[in-house]
């Protein structure tokens, strides 16, 4: 919200999304997961003839504007995992709000 994307984020995302497309397809279990997609989400039968268009076709104001309306900072809940003992401080030093500690059957820890 603070910091707008920046065109240098935008071109490796579009990068990233759209150059591993061809692979994204080399096994029947990732063909399958692909299907499962459009089949779950109702998408056309042809989504991924067009994605990379779209993707290519993203601007700063038209990704700045979906964000606004998808990402509402005040209701994000940060998961994160890793050494307590490594972590924790840095963490307390962002900021983020309330640190709530779990075990992993998620059951609270002091």
């Amino acid at each position: 919200k603070d910091r707008p994307i920046q065109p240098d984020e935008l071109s490796r995302a579009q990068a990233s999304l759209t150059l591993t497309l061809p692979g994204s397809w080399e096994t029947m279990d990732a063909l399958a997961g692909a299907i499962l997609d459009i089949v779950s989400f109702g998408l056309d039968d042809r989504y991924y003839d067009t994605f990379a268009d779209k993707v290519r076709a993203q601007t700063i104001p038209s990704l700045t504007a979906a964000a606004a309306e998808v990402v509402h900072p005040d209701k994000l809940v940060w998961v994160v995992v890793g050494d307590r003992s490594k972590i924790e401080a840095g963490l307390r030093e962002l900021n983020l709000g309330e640190i709530r500690l779990i075990d992993s059957d998620g059951k609270p820890v002091s």
